[in-house]
């Protein structure tokens, strides 16, 4: 029980530095295909290690390396064991983990029919623990894990437009690396507006 506790600590203290830093977030347009109009873009770039993250803990807290990579590596076997027990998992300041299935889309005509053999796909969802925070709209709530003072800095489009293609012609969803290849939607509203919901 104390090591859980330690750990629940440790990683509140990893989210609570995180936010409480003045964080840069950059954006650029987008045509979005479906509406032909234009969308904000928020841009990825670049992907922190878990190593990166151990190193950084270590330097903000009294903990190694060594056990600060402990941690960050048994965390997602111990999530795994509770959600294959039926539970979910709930990390303070960060949010909830649960494990939901995708079944067959026809599904059967009675109640009596239904089994597990029925599930064709298990996923785990993530949401987000949500903090209220006040913008130029008013108040709202928004992920625990979205810094409250972002900064935002326009990053233009690097890449060449083909002849006829509207700029920024990405397909609407999830950021894009510069230089790299186009980063997942990660639970975001698809670059729409940074403080819905």
């Amino acid at each position: 029980m104390k090591e859980t506790d330690e750990c629940r600590l440790l990683l509140i203290n990893i989210i609570t530095n995180l936010l409480n830093q003045t964080v840069m977030a950059y954006w650029r347009e987008k045509f979005n295909k479906l509406n032909n109009n234009y969308i904000v873009s928020v841009i990825t770039t670049h992907s922190v290690s878990t190593r990166k993250l151990a190193e950084r803990i270590e330097k903000e807290s009294s903990v190694s390396i060594s056990d600060v990579m402990a941690v960050l590596y048994s965390l997602p076997h111990i999530i795994q064991d509770e959600l294959g027990k039926g539970g979910s998992v709930k990390l303070d300041g960060i949010g909830s983990f649960t494990m939901s299935a995708q079944c067959t889309k026809t599904g059967v005509p009675t109640a009596e029919q239904v089994n597990p053999q029925l599930i064709t796909n298990l996923k785990v969802n993530f949401r987000p623990e949500k903090q209220q925070i006040v913008t130029p709209k008013g108040k709202v709530m928004v992920s625990g894990l979205i810094p409250t003072d972002l900064q935002w800095t326009y990053l233009p489009n690097t890449k060449q437009t083909e002849e006829g293609e509207e700029p920024g012609g990405e397909e609407p969803g999830g950021g894009e690396t510069p230089g790299g290849n186009g980063g997942g939607n990660t639970g975001g509203n698809g670059g729409d507006d940074p403080f819905a919901g």
